[in-house]
């Protein structure tokens, strides 16, 4: 009897602690949830039955949407706090501006003459070497219907392999001179190279300072021998700094060319696509790259103009489309050109404008105006040139 009572009076101490931890329980939860959901709610009682437990588990999620939407929020503004941070940062951290991009960079460059290579675009010898790199390319046409390409580099230190390296023009000569280059050439036509010696332009000749240059032997071996000569960054920054040819710009040089940060021509044309067709075997096209916001170049057919150092396909900010009068010497073979005036196209950001381009004397640089006299501001980066004949197509998208 005694043990039987013993057993009742545990049974009942135990249903008695159960029951109190559910009130405990309930009045823990219960009110906290029903305030966030329905403050003006009259319900003060908990209930047990399935249709609460449900209520209850309902106004928990809602909380809980509404405190991972208020993180999401709070992680949005942060992250973009840290990017205008960053932003910041990154131009307060470049106090100097490169003159042929119109970008940042650390060190001021601005008094150092450019790097201007001459770079083979025959089918057979690409891909490139160092053409990624280069701040400015100007193509050209040459004899035969085939092109040639001066890359122009305001700091070479850092670039790899350049090449293949070609010779000269007498066009190409008067460019250089008029940025006040450092042409890096194998030789080249005779009234190129007579240019220069009239000038007295020292150039970094491969004839005339061959330790800055080599042939690959792959290339050697299978193809041609004008499509394997090579110089490096590192070979022309040495022989700038031991002081082979001068550094810095002459007295009084000023580059004309002016940059914004979005240089798209509002008032433009569509030009999300421009085809340049310099003669029946070499084209060039620039499709507008919506990711990048600049356009990717190609060779011939579509293909991707490459650069062997990296892999990358080549890609500008800015293409200029130059229109003058092309002609042919009394050998019947080499190529001149007018380049004193001319008309032409301006295309950023997916959009294009006629435009006017001088350059006069030897001496001088190309400056580029609107149709209405303006100068033109071009976007910050990178920038193509196309000098052809009037009459060789161009088109655009």
């Amino acid at each position: 009897m005694k043990m039987g009572s013993k057993k009742l009076l545990i049974l009942v101490a135990v249903l008695f602690v159960a029951a109190a931890a559910l009130v405990i329980t309930a009045v823990a939860h219960g009110p906290i949830d029903r305030k966030a959901e329905d403050p003006s709610s009259e319900m003060t009682k908990v209930s047990v039955t399935a249709p609460a437990e449900e209520t209850e588990s309902s106004e928990i999620s809602d909380n809980l949407e509404e405190s991972s939407q208020a993180e999401v929020e709070e992680v949005e503004s942060s992250a973009i706090e840290e990017t205008e941070s960053s932003a910041l940062e990154e131009a307060e951290s470049y106090p100097y501006t490169d003159p042929l991009t119109g970008m940042g960079c650390s060190e001021d460059i601005a008094s150092n003459r450019p790097i201007a290579a001459m770079l083979n675009t025959i089918g057979e010898a690409l891909p490139q070497s160092g053409c990624s790199d280069a701040d400015i390319l100007i193509e050209i046409p040459e004899e035969g219907g085939i092109t040639r390409i001066m890359g122009l580099f305001q700091d070479v230190s850092k670039v790899g392999s350049i090449g293949t390296i070609r010779s000269t023009r007498r066009y190409y000569s008067e460019i250089a001179i008029g940025m006040d280059a450092i042409l890096c050439h194998a030789g080249g036509s005779e009234d190129g190279v007579s240019l220069l010696e009239d000038y007295g332009y020292a150039t970094l000749n491969q004839f005339t300072h061959p330790d800055l240059y080599w042939r690959d032997q792959w290339r050697l071996e299978n193809l041609a021998v004008e499509h394997s000569l090579y110089t490096s960054g590192a070979n022309i920054q040495g022989a700038i700094d031991s002081g082979v040819i001068n550094k810095t710009h002459y007295d009084g040089y000023s580059f004309p060319w002016t940059f914004t940060k979005d240089g798209t021509p509002q008032e433009g044309d569509s030009a999300v696509s421009l085809t340049a067709q310099f003669s029946s075997y070499k084209r060039t096209t620039f499709d507008y790259d919506q990711t990048s916001g600049d356009y990717a170049v190609y060779f011939f057919d579509g293909q991707p103009y490459l650069d062997a150092n990296n892999g990358q396909q080549v890609h500008v900010e800015n293409v200029l489309i130059l229109q003058t009068t092309q002609y042919t010497y009394e050998d019947g073979v080499h190529q001149g050109f007018d380049l004193t005036s001319g008309s032409g196209y301006y295309a950023c950001g997916g959009k294009m404008i006629p435009i006017y381009w001088s350059k006069g004397d030897p001496t001088a640089q190309f400056t580029f105006t609107k149709q209405d006299g303006s100068p033109l501001t071009m976007g910050e980066g990178k920038t193509y040139i196309c000098l052809m004949d009037y009459s060789a197509p161009f088109g655009h998208e």
